[in-house]
């Protein structure tokens, strides 16, 4: 995935919310800074965490449904004119 380093607007799962039960949710969603992923899940910082003592925790793969954030546009390749062979 391409989450990391990223703020991410999570969608919870009815675990999620479970596992999150210590953060004031806004219903399901959770907004948060990824600060690594791995096989397990996405490490976050959760903007309602920040000042806790341990911000840094794990979201489990399936303890959400969807992900939504900003990528910046790629810019297009520059098309180069052929060289002339046919």
């Amino acid at each position: 995935m391409m989450l990391a380093s990223n703020t991410v607007l999570f969608r919870l799962s009815e675990e999620g919310r479970q596992a999150l039960n210590d953060l004031p949710l806004d219903g399901d969603l959770v907004k948060a800074f990824v600060v690594d992923e791995d096989e397990r899940g996405a490490w976050i910082i959760a903007e309602q965490a920040a000042r806790l003592d341990y911000p840094v925790r794990l979201l489990k793969w399936e303890h959400f449904l969807t992900a939504m954030l900003r990528l910046p546009a790629e810019q297009p390749e520059e098309v180069r004119a052929p060289i002339g062979f046919k």
